[in-house]
């Protein structure tokens, strides 16, 4: 067990970190803070890919045990006949808006100001929660996510007073792109439980509708042809091909990035993200919701602190002081979903029914 954790930790830890260093890397400093839907296409792309994998492996693993569990007429009605085809369209639209403002928002913020601000979709999660799925919640998790909002603000504040790269539309569209993953995220519990499809299967599904919904998207822009040009066949940066910002490429002592170091780049970004939850996913259904919560709070501040190493970008005494109060809230509303967990568990250990956390 030990060393199968320290497998899975050592994966959201790896991952995690490539995802994040390369989303910086080709969103500010490749890209020119530019091209964030062709760079949405991309990830798509490779998410589509993967999970097409993954649900065949899984389709293959799960091949022998048919048939054993398979009792309920309902459920083998809503098996055989799928989550409708209008819901895929409407979740991966919204799926698609998630990510491109996620990516546009880097055009108006620093990393881990995006880290920070994405990190506190729990509070986005929570209050969709209760006007979707009317669910109800406890006064220590609001609590939690008092102090999560608190971290925020004033993390945001140092970055807005300082000299710090920030924009308040930065903000808003990350906040929209909270409320569409919030959104999201309970719609697809309901859908996957009503209609009993496996997490493989339904990702499969969204991702490949997205990738068609933002590759529209990206060619409407003119980013799709261009961005490709730009990415796959020509050497340097793009600020350095499109040479408008000489002075700022004067002051950057980095080398040229050649066409196939930035293809790799992409690949990798394409790739990490889904990885890292997959191991995520992993940790938390052999270790249990508090194992991948001080894991990924970890994760989460080491990124953090290699983001201002590695990027340079400003970090003073009120950064610091905002993360902290941040992350202490995170892990304090990861604890107290676990917990509860662990009781609704308990009420119900006769069940086998599978809990989504």
């Amino acid at each position: 067990p030990t060393t199968q954790f320290l497998i899975c930790a050592g994966g959201v830890f790896s991952f995690s970190i490539v995802y994040g260093y390369t989303q910086e890397l080709l969103s500010v400093y490749i890209a020119g803070r530019k091209y964030a839907l062709f760079l949405a296409t991309c990830q798509f792309a490779g998410y589509t890919f993967w999970s097409y994998v993954l649900a065949s492996l899984s389709r293959i693993c799960g091949a022998n045990g048919q048939g054993q569990n398979n009792n309920d007429p309902e459920t083998e009605v809503n098996r055989s006949a799928g989550i409708p085809f209008h819901y895929y369209i409407g979740l991966s639209f919204i799926r698609s808006m998630d990510l491109a403002m996620t990516n546009l928002a880097m055009q108006y913020l620093n990393y881990p100001a995006k880290t920070l601000i994405k990190s506190s979709k729990v509070a986005f999660t929570m209050l969709l929660g209760i006007i979707i799925s009317r669910k109800r919640y406890e006064v220590k998790q609001f609590l939690a996510v008092g102090l999560i909002v608190m971290g925020l603000f004033l993390f945001l504040h140092a970055d807005a007073t300082g000299d710090a790269f920030f924009h308040p539309l930065g903000v808003v569209m990350l906040v929209v792109s909270l409320m569409c993953d919030g959104s999201l995220a309970n719609w697809s519990e309901v859908l996957m439980t009503k209609y009993s499809v496996g997490q493989d299967e339904f990702q499969l599904r969204l991702y490949s509708v997205a990738l068609i919904t933002m590759a529209i998207a990206a060619h409407v822009k003119g980013e799709l042809i261009n961005g490709a040009r730009l990415f796959f066949l020509m050497s340097g940066t793009v600020p350095e091909i499109e040479g408008s910002s000489e002075e700022d490429n004067a002051e950057d002592d980095s080398i040229t990035w050649t066409a196939q170091r930035k293809i790799l780049a992409l690949l990798l970004f394409s790739t990490t993200g889904l990885f890292a939850s997959s191991c995520a996913g992993a940790i938390t259904k052999r270790f249990g919701a508090l194992s991948m919560s001080l894991t990924a709070t970890t994760r989460k501040a080491s990124t953090l602190f290699l983001s201002f190493a590695l990027f340079k970008n400003q970090c003073t005494v009120e950064h610091v002081f905002g993360m902290v109060v941040f992350l202490t809230g995170l892990l304090m509303k990861s604890i107290c979903a676990t917990t509860s967990t662990s009781k609704h568990f308990r009420k119900s250990s006769g069940s086998l029914t599978e809990m989504t956390t």
